[in-house]
C-alpha cells in the first residue's frame, strides 16, 4: 500500500475530514464527516485506479457528466433543428426527472421509471414514444460523445390515434361552405391540401413567394420533414389563374400570410396551421359535420378516394425504400390525379381583399 499512501491523504479541516488523491496530475478531493468514510473514499479511488476505472469526470465539482450539463451541450448542437422546440420541451422533462445525475449511473431501472412517469402524466402512447426517442438520441450521442457504454432502454409501443375522414361529396360541401365565410385564401389553401394530397398543412404554408413559378406551373415545397429533401406541386390550369389573381408579394414574404390590415405583431407573417384549422372547424359545424379535423378532412378524404396505385401516388408515401429512391411520377401524371382529386373546375372569383 506504499503507493497508496503517497497519492492519498486525509485533511482535517475545522469539524470536516478531506479526502485528498492524485490521479494523472490532477487531485480528487472530497470531505466527510468521519475520518472512517474519508478512509473508505481513499481506498475506492485506490482501487477503481488499479482496476482501471477511475475516472476523475465523476468526482469534478462542475460535474461534466451531470445529465442537465450534458443536455444544455446537447441542445447547442440541435439548435439549428426544426424540431428544436420538441427536443427542449421533452429533455426539460426529463431533466425535471434526472436532475444533474451523472449520466453514467443511468441505467435500466432509472429510464424504466421515466417511461412510467410518462405514462402517469395522462400523456398518450405516441406522445410517450416523442419524449421517449428523444431521451434515446441524446443518451445515444452522449454516450458516443464520453466513450460510455449505451444504457439497455426498456421497449415502448404506441398506437396511432384513429382518424376520422370523410367523404368527397362532404369534402366538397365543408370546400363550398369555407368559400362562403373565409377569406379567399384560406379557402385557396384548403382547396390545395385536398388536392395536392402529398403536402402537409405546414410545409404549404412555409410556401413563400419565391417558391411559386407560374409559367412552368410549379410551387417547390422547401419545408420539409427531411431537411434538403423538396417537394414539387404541379399546379392545375385554374390554381395558376388564382393565384395571378391573388395580390403578391416580395420574394421572401410567406405566400399565407397575415394581411396589412392584421395587428402590428402578426401582420405579414405566416399563418398558423390553427387558424386554418378553426377556418376548417367552423365550416364543418355550419354543414352538420363533427368529429373530422382539418388533415383527415382534406388529405386522408381524398386519397381514401383513390384506388391504390394511385394513392400511393397521390399520397407520397411509400414503405419500400427502392421504390422511393428510383420511382419518379411525371408532372403531367401527378396533374391527371390532382385534377381527378379536384372534380369540377373550381374558379376563385371572389374578392382577394382579406388575406391579400
Amino acid at each position: 500500500m506504499k503507493g497508496f499512501v503517497k497519492k492519498g491523504s486525509i485533511q482535517i479541516r475545522e469539524d470536516k475530514f478531506i479526502a485528498r488523491y492524485y490521479f494523472q496530475g490532477r487531485e480528487l478531493s472530497k470531505s466527510f464527516l468521519t475520518e472512517e468514510q474519508a478512509g473508505n473514499q481513499l481506498i475506492e479511488w485506490y482501487q477503481r485506479e488499479r482496476g482501471n476505472s477511475l475516472d476523475p469526470r465523476d468526482w469534478s465539482r462542475d460535474q461534466p457528466l451531470g445529465f442537465k450539463n450534458q443536455v444544455a451541450l446537447y441542445l447547442e448542437r440541435k439548435a439549428h433543428k426544426r424540431s428544436i422546440g420538441h427536443i427542449k420541451r421533452h429533455l426539460s422533462t426529463a431533466c425535471q426527472h434526472f436532475r444533474n445525475q451523472n449520466v453514467k449511473t443511468i441505467h435500466y431501472a432509472q429510464i424504466d421509471d421515466y417511461l412510467l412517469s410518462l405514462n402517469n402524466m395522462g400523456h398518450a402512447s405516441k406522445t410517450v414514444a416523442n419524449y421517449m426517442g428523444d431521451l434515446c438520441a441524446f443518451l445515444s450521442w452522449v454516450c458516443k460523445r464520453e466513450r460510455i457504454e449505451m444504457p439497455e432502454i426498456p421497449e415502448y409501443t404506441y398506437d396511432l390515434q384513429w382518424r376520422n375522414i370523410t367523404d368527397k361529396e362532404t369534402q366538397q360541401r365543408v370546400l363550398d361552405e369555407l368559400e362562403r365565410i373565409a377569406p379567399a385564401k384560406i379557402h385557396f389553401f384548403v382547396l390545395m391540401l385536398s388536392t395536392y394530397t402529398d403536402i402537409r398543412p405546414i410545409e404549404l404554408l412555409h410556401v413563400k413567394e419565391e417558391d411559386i413559378n407560374l409559367d412552368l406551373g410549379l410551387i417547390t415545397v422547401k419545408y420539409n420533414k427531411v431537411p434538403r429533401q423538396y417537394k414539387r406541386i404541379y399546379l392545375l390550369d385554374e390554381d395558376v389563374d388564382a393565384i395571378r389573381n391573388i395580390p403578391r408579394g416580395f420574394p421572401a414574404q410567406y405566400f399565407w400570410r397575415h394581411p396589412q390590415e392584421a395587428p402590428v405583431t402578426y401582420r405579414g407573417k405566416m399563418i398558423g396551421v390553427k387558424i386554418m384549422e378553426r377556418w376548417w372547424a367552423r365550416a364543418c359545424v355550419n354543414i352538420g359535420l363533427h368529429g373530422v379535423t382539418l388533415y383527415p378532412g382534406t388529405r386522408h378524404t381524398s386519397v381514401s378516394s383513390l384506388d391504390p396505385e394511385r394513392a400511393k401516388i397521390a399520397s407520397g408515401h411509400s414503405t419500400d425504400k427502392a421504390f422511393q429512391r428510383y420511382f419518379i411520377v411525371s408532372a403531367e401524371k401527378k396533374r391527371t390525379i390532382s385534377r381527378s382529386l379536384r372534380g369540377a373546375v373550381v374558379r376563385l372569383e371572389r374578392k382577394r381583399d382579406e388575406n391579400s
